[in-house]
């Protein structure tokens, strides 16, 4: 193993080789979630407001994240808001639901002023006028065919011919709150305030998700396989490629409340809920709280753009970027003896040796730390030198001598 340097503002240490600052492709699934380079932005570094509840990216490579206070455009390192005291399209300013879609239109739902488009620069209002039901956006989604639905308080709209033109007038659907909406590969899945039904054409199919307890579903996702994440206030149910009938997913969750669904590009689960979300892989959780860096644990949104790097919009935490960085960074919540380390030393049979100022020794071997202290026989958990003698043995210095 090579030694690359040290991470975290020399509090933690990081291995691994050196590595050309190249885009990553996805989030590293090998690594713990403490190891993902974390950054944050809140109203401190531009936002209008820190409670992000929606995201999306334009094929520009803009993203915009959804606040209660304005409409923000990200390019990296600046944020420009748009609200209505600068954009006369915009009737509301808390920005519910953002859609991306594919042939470059920004769709901005909004709490109590309808829809708002913005396409080649120009933003354009779509409310009443464009025959949308209600003003209360809650969910916005493009289907195969290119069509952008909206779900609002008050039903189901597909845009059409630059008008608004109702979903199925089933009694399910028609004039109904819409709060998640998620385009399958055989039709619109449609989260409701007591269930989930899924709209194929004009019909509105009712029998597909038997054992999902009555209530409200807020977050839907759709594997590319046909397996169906429903996120409910009961927990995270799955539903298998053509069947009919959910189960409780056994994942522990940080709170029954799920209000996020997300699966990254390598394959990764990631749920929000309202007390944090959680990493789901066939090796197990991982939690993503306050604890492991997260600024608010109520998350509202998770989202991954195109550099493979994914977004967590939180209740008065602003937004949270994880990302893979170019060193492996090991702390104590990897398991290190401490976070301020000392010496690092390589002995002849490859383990890698690591002093901390408070926490003892570690060895890093085989991809594994374990660690030592006055516990397992040190005579102090500070230690400043390490070195090998031609037998093998280890010595160590501290303070006070060896």
């Amino acid at each position: 193993m090579t030694l690359a340097g040290l991470a975290g503002r020399g509090t933690a240490l990081a291995l691994g080789l050196a590595a050309l600052a190249v885009p990553c492709a996805a989030l590293d699934p090998t690594r713990a979630v403490t190891q993902y380079r974390r950054d944050s932005w809140s109203t401190r570094d531009g936002l209008p407001q820190s409670s992000v509840e929606a995201f999306a990216q334009t094929v520009d490579g803009y993203l915009w994240l959804g606040t209660q206070e304005g409409l923000a455009r990200f390019d990296g390192l600046r944020f420009v808001v748009f609200d209505k005291t600068n954009t006369r399209a915009l009737h509301h300013n808390r920005v519910t639901a953002l859609l991306a879609d594919r042939q470059g239109s920004l769709w901005i739902g909004t709490e109590g002023g309808g829809v708002t488009r913005l396409r080649e620069g120009a933003f354009r209002a779509l409310g009443s006028g464009e025959g949308l039901p209600n003003p209360r956006v809650r969910a916005l989604v493009e289907d195969a065919a290119g069509f952008a639905w909206v779900g609002t308080d008050g039903g189901l709209s597909r845009f059409e011919g630059e008008r608004f033109v109702d979903g199925p007038r089933e009694e399910d659907l028609f004039r109904r709150p819409i709060l998640a909406l998620c385009a399958g590969a055989e039709g619109l899945w449609v989260g409701l305030e007591d269930g989930l039904v899924r709209v194929r054409g004009d019909r509105v199919e009712r029998e597909v998700a038997r054992g999902l307890p009555r209530g409200p579903v807020r977050a839907l996702w759709e594997d590319r396989d046909g397996t169906l994440w429903v996120g409910t206030r009961h927990g995270l149910f799955v539903r298998r490629s053509r069947q009919a009938e959910v189960t409780l997913e056994p994942s522990p969750l940080p709170a029954p409340v799920v209000t996020a669904i997300r699966r990254d590009r390598d394959g990764s689960l990631w749920v929000g809920t309202e007390m944090g979300a959680v990493r789901i892989q066939r090796g197990g959780t991982s939690p993503l709280t306050t604890h492991e860096g997260l600024p608010s644990d109520q998350v509202q949104e998770i989202f991954e753009d195109r550099e493979g790097s994914l977004w967590v919009g939180t209740q008065d935490g602003g937004a949270t970027r994880l990302a893979d960085g170019n060193f492996t960074t090991y702390s104590a919540a990897e398991g290190l003896a401490g976070d301020v380390v000392w010496p690092i030393f390589g002995d002849r049979e490859g383990s890698l040796w690591i002093g901390t100022k408070t926490g003892g020794l570690s060895r890093f071997r085989d991809g594994r730390l374990q660690s030592f202290s006055t516990r397992q026989g040190l005579s102090s958990n500070a230690v400043q030198s390490i070195a090998e003698g031609a037998d093998g043995a280890l010595w160590l210095g501290r303070a006070a001598g060896a």
